[in-house]
């Protein structure tokens, strides 16, 4: 995934969300903590999701028109599932929780909704993360 703006480019890996090349920064991996150079987080979180527990449902207030990163990665011996809603459309992923990632890009303006739940007989631990792309 390659975002662009006049003074930036960003180049992303759609399925590990890693930072392949930042024109601003140099390359800067998913997990590094805090705000990414060119990212504004308005929410994370880290949650351990179990079979049998209701969906972790979200909606929050987006940063503005521009578009907005959700990314979700897990842990464990079961597998992820994320449901997104990019652009008005239902997008489903489901994530091998072996270390492996999702990421989405979310249209703003509005409140971004997704959801996360655990799929199988196994619990998960998921780091998830939502940004606005401030460039």
């Amino acid at each position: 995934m390659i975002f662009r703006s006049p003074r930036r480019a960003v180049v992303l890996d759609g399925p590990t969300g890693q930072v392949l090349a930042d024109d601003a920064s140099g390359s800067v991996p998913y997990d590094r903590g805090g705000d990414l150079g060119g990212f504004g987080t308005l929410w994370q979180a880290r949650l351990t999701l179990r079979p049998g527990m209701p969906p972790q449902q979200r909606a929050v207030p987006a940063a503005g028109s521009r578009p907005h990163l959700l990314q979700a990665r897990c842990t464990g011996p079961g597998e992820l599932l994320l449901v997104a809603f990019p652009f008005g459309q239902r997008e489903s992923h489901r994530v091998a929780c072996d270390g492996s990632s999702a990421t989405v890009l979310l249209d703003g303006g509005k409140k971004l909704r997704f959801v996360l739940a655990v799929s199988g007989d196994a619990p998960v631990v998921v780091d998830a993360r939502l940004a606005a792309l401030a460039f």
